[in-house]
């Protein structure tokens, strides 16, 4: 007897099966995005606190308001929607045979083995796959495991793969650029104005309606030309699509704050209202602005995300009518401004798409491959 117990060959795999499974490209993209939003949140904090302490605000109520300012950049429901994305693909590959062991595998594909020599490789790889009359050790080792001899069940695995990758970079883009904007706007207008653009109970619930939309984005439609090639993280793509997306929805905001201000005259109670509206609007319209490439006429929304938008925007301007609207502080709205704030969105909606064009030839990305470098 030469080994025994872990010092065997068998023992040695034993304790590689064991050990935590390697990190995915999938997720290492997601730990490097939680860094750059981290890098940004406290950027914000340090600024706007010392601007407002600069200005003799108050430093503990500047500290709040700065901290909450970073908080609300956060894509708050991005695990959700990762793992609804991620359970839609398996539900749809579990209906074609496919048993998925571990969701985030399909974001990567990559090896297929069978056999008990094969579990290592399978344990290590970012994507292994067995089938269902392979030993049990490499069924576990597995992250897919066939239940029907077709290969053809791979093609669409991959598809699925692309398919939920896109949809998640959708809420990021979306959830992102439009929370970037909407706090840079805030934290430039708690500068100039007497009273608070928005008050708590009104974020919270801007937030809460605009996640209805958001949620069902694992649901869309994905443009063919995300699926055909495929696509990884790209931290850079990501920041400067937040910070130019974002400054173009502030470039719209403070034209409805001057507006507000310095044509219509708006009380504080008014003011808040109109902007809820405009902010909760043009949040709801550039998720189908940045969801594909090309202009948004030609990219049909899935049927989920498009309802519940409509939906979202007809309760948006109906809230300030509604009979419980003072609870939260909104006051009715004149007929002339509702008009007013429309069109402003719908300018917002063409300067979005204009910019969309530019920014993807400014990247220099192939119309064909949104996203090819990795991090």
């Amino acid at each position: 007897m030469v080994h025994t117990g872990h010092a065997t060959v068998f023992g040695q795999v034993a304790a590689r099966l064991t050990l935590r499974p390697p990190e995915t490209e999938f997720e290492r993209g997601i730990r490097h995005f939680g860094a750059l939003l981290t890098q940004i949140m406290l950027a914000l904090v340090l600024v706007v606190f010392a601007i407002n302490v600069f200005l003799q605000k108050p430093p503990v109520d500047s500290l709040l308001f700065a901290i909450a300012l970073a908080v609300g950049i956060s894509p708050e429901l991005l695990p959700a929607i990762i793992s609804i994305t991620l359970a839609k693909g398996a539900q749809d590959m579990a209906a074609h045979g496919v048993i998925v062991r571990r969701l985030n595998a399909i974001e990567n594909l990559g090896s297929m083995g069978d056999g008990i020599n094969d579990a290592p490789a399978l344990y290590a790889a970012d994507v292994g796959i067995s089938v269902d009359q392979a030993v049990d050790v490499a069924k576990e080792a597995a992250d897919f495991v066939l239940l029907e001899h077709d290969l053809d069940v791979l093609r669409m695995g991959i598809q699925e793969g692309r398919t939920t990758f896109a949809n998640t970079l959708k809420y990021i883009y979306t959830t992102t650029s439009a929370n970037f904007g909407n706090m840079f706007s805030m934290a430039g207008a708690s500068l100039f104005l007497p009273f608070l653009p928005l008050l708590a109970k009104q974020i919270l619930l801007n937030n809460f309606l605009s996640d209805f939309p958001a949620m069902t984005i694992a649901s869309d439609n994905v443009d063919q030309d995300l699926v055909e090639t495929p696509h990884r993280w790209n931290m850079t793509f990501i920041r400067n699509f937040m910070i130019i997306f974002g400054l173009i929805s502030s470039v719209f905001d403070y034209l409805t704050f001057g507006t507000l201000l310095l044509v219509i005259r708006s009380t504080p109670e008014q003011f808040r209202t109109a902007w809820f509206v405009e902010s909760l609007l043009t949040e709801l319209v550039i998720a189908l602005v940045v969801r594909t490439r090309q202009p948004c006429f030609r990219s049909k929304p899935g049927r989920l995300l498009w309802l519940s938008t409509l939906s979202v925007a007809i309760v948006t301007l109906a809230i300030p009518y509604l009979p419980f609207s003072a609870l939260f502080g909104f006051t009715p709205l004149p007929i002339a401004i509702i008009v007013l704030l429309c069109s402003i969105t719908a300018l917002y909606v063409v300067a979005a798409e204009v910019v969309k064009k530019r920014f993807y030839t400014w990247m220099e990305i192939p119309r064909r491959s949104e996203i090819v470098r990795s991090v």
